[in-house]
């Protein structure tokens, strides 16, 4: 029995003796990006279901493709907090807002499609209808400055509306009339974007033996 317990704790120590040599070996090698099985990856990557709006006439449905998940690209943009809002400074829209990809127009009595012209890699939002159906118009987040489309419903064809940068992503097309589109912009002196406050580097600490001493700011507000 003893030489049977003798033999289990020599083995357990050889294999914790090769389990150290091998993360050793591993630490000496260059770390690289791990990418899981392509199985998961496709799972991760399937596109969701596209978002359905139907026009006023209720004649057309707007299909707008969507991506599963934000770039890293997307993710790292900078953002500053303002009354429970989050801006990117950069296009003064909001910060990580949902997008789509791409917009299909969809006849309802005929099931025809008309797959709309959209800018490569548009980030689509704020997509809305005229009253009459016959117009639409959506944004395209860039990444100095949020653009407004306007297209034909019958058509597909869709233009730039040349001008200033739109304020905001969601609800920059809050009216739209037969043959007007109203967005807010955004001031071209708006100005840049404020510096960043500079933080203590760290607390104030006193010690005392039971002395009064006076009260020492600790953070700021």
């Amino acid at each position: 029995m003893r030489m049977k317990t003798a033999a289990l704790v020599v083995a357990a120590c050889l294999a914790g003796t090769a389990g150290m040599s091998a993360q050793q070996s591993g630490a000496g090698t260059v770390s690289t990006y791990q990418v899981p099985p392509k199985a998961v990856v496709d799972i991760v990557d399937a596109a969701p279901l596209p978002l359905v709006q139907v026009s006023p006439a209720r004649d057309v449905l707007a299909l707008t493709a969507r991506r599963s998940m934000p770039t890293i690209a997307e993710l790292s943009q900078p953002m500053l907090r303002l009354a429970g809002i989050r801006v990117n400074p950069q296009n003064n829209g909001p910060h990580r807002a949902p997008s789509g990809t791409g917009i299909t127009l969809r006849t309802i009595a005929t099931g025809a499609e008309r797959q709309v012209q959209v800018p490569p890699g548009a980030r689509i939002g704020a997509l809305s209808f005229s009253p009459d159906g016959r117009r639409f118009s959506f944004t395209n987040t860039r990444e100095t400055r949020i653009d407004l489309h306007v297209g034909d419903v019958a058509t597909g064809q869709v233009r730039l509306v040349e001008g200033r940068s739109t304020a905001s992503g969601a609800g920059a097309t809050g009216s739209m009339t037969a043959r007007r589109c109203c967005a807010r912009s955004s001031p071209p002196d708006a100005g840049r974007r404020p510096p960043r406050r500079r933080r203590r580097p760290a607390p104030t600490s006193r010690r005392t033996s039971g002395s009064p001493v006076p009260c020492a700011r600790t953070r700021t507000s």
